[in-house]
């Protein structure tokens, strides 16, 4: 088998015109909604953290004529 090098390397967040990219200091966590889009306007921004997209709930259930019935969102829309 051969071995193949790859050097990763990281340079600083720089700007276009400041710079440096300021930080980033919107919403962290995103809920996602059936039929609704979240933009989290990060661009040319640096993240001091990460950026956290919660689980869109979903449920499996026993239904009348003895198959599953599942269920993808939460009661209120989520």
């Amino acid at each position: 088998m051969d071995r193949i090098n790859v050097k990763i390397g990281a340079s600083p967040a720089v700007g276009v015109k400041t710079g440096i990219m300021p930080e980033y200091t919107g919403e962290c966590t995103v809920v996602p909604k059936i039929g609704h889009q979240t933009v989290l306007n990060t661009a040319k921004h640096y993240l001091s953290g990460n950026i956290t997209v919660r689980e869109i709930p979903v449920t499996v259930q026993e239904n009348e004529a003895g198959g599953l019935t599942l269920t993808v969102g939460g009661a209120d829309g989520e």
